[in-house]
């Protein structure tokens, strides 16, 4: 299987070129729209995502799997995933005194 594999791209569009994989796996820190350019320019028929310390909470859009707490099989592979770390995430539960 080949995987196309991405994480913290700050481009707001791929610049990685074309060409063709089984899967692209999205790790986090990277646009909506660099994940479907990606996809569309290698041809994934799968595409599995999760969002990284420096992303928005927001759904992913079709046709990303969404990983995080999940598990998800594809060509007899299972992947599975959590997101960004939560050290760098302000939330409420941490910040209240």
């Amino acid at each position: 299987m080949k995987l196309l594999v991405l994480a913290d791209i700050d481009d707001l569009r791929w610049r990685g070129g074309r060409g063709r994989a089984d899967a692209l796996l999205a790790l986090g820190d990277l646009a909506d729209a660099v994940i479907l350019q990606a996809a569309e320019s290698w041809q994934c028929p799968a595409v599995f995502a999760v969002r990284g310390n420096h992303d928005s909470d927001a759904p992913f859009p079709e046709p990303v799997v969404d990983l995080h707490l999940r598990t998800a099989e594809f060509a007899g592979l299972r992947f599975g995933g959590l997101n960004g770390c939560w050290q760098y995430k302000c939330l409420p539960i941490l910040n209240s005194k």
